[in-house]
């Protein structure tokens, strides 16, 4: 055997052994994402009218949000419009679909729709703007497609109307149909 002071210095000459590795599990991280609301068919339900903001008039209990498909559905009997208002900066919407008489205010921009309008059932669409608006109000055909068509359609004949608002397409430009049936003026 090796004399003590001998094993000594072989010990602090010779390299290190580390204990042995432990193997560590990876941990589990959740990341927090930012909320999201996914584009959905959302249909009016106040027969009296109101505020387009209002969560309650909607059937998703929220107001239509950037490319949903509004449905504002026949909710009784024929006669004046139903009056839906908002002072809000105006809306982005995939589509809209009505069998209703409706009648739309807008306080500020107007409506963006990057998909088509269909007024169905003798319905008229009535535009508006807030009386005493002094900035110009749209209603904005919107796509950055050159090859799409968006469409004002009907099924029984309808009126787009559009009173203190101005009608046009924007993005890239595209084509806008007015499908048989349907007339669009300039409102009262």
């Amino acid at each position: 055997m090796w004399p003590a002071w001998l094993r000594q210095v072989a010990r602090r000459l010779s390299p290190r052994t580390h204990a042995p590795l432990r193997r560590t599990r990876p941990r589990l991280r959740l990341e927090q994402f930012e909320d999201r609301t996914v584009p959905a068919t959302i249909t009016w339900t106040n027969a009296a009218g109101g505020d387009w903001s209002t969560a309650g008039n909607w059937d998703l209990n929220r107001a239509p949000t950037t490319g949903d498909d509004v449905v504002i559905p026949d909710l009784g009997a024929a006669g004046p419009s139903i009056l839906i208002t908002t002072t809000s900066s105006g809306f982005n919407i995939n589509s809209l679909t009505t069998r209703e008489n409706v009648r739309l205010t807008f306080g500020n921009f107007g409506l963006i729709v990057t998909g088509d309008i269909a007024i169905n059932g003798g319905a008229t669409v009535t535009l508006a703007a807030v009386p005493g608006q002094s900035q110009p109000l749209f209603l904005d055909f919107n796509s950055s497609n050159p090859a799409a068509n968006q469409r004002v359609t009907s099924t029984g004949g309808g009126t787009l109307a559009l009173t203190g608002l101005n009608l046009r397409d924007t993005g890239t430009a595209h084509t806008v149909t007015v499908g048989t049936g349907v007339t669009v003026n300039g409102g009262a």
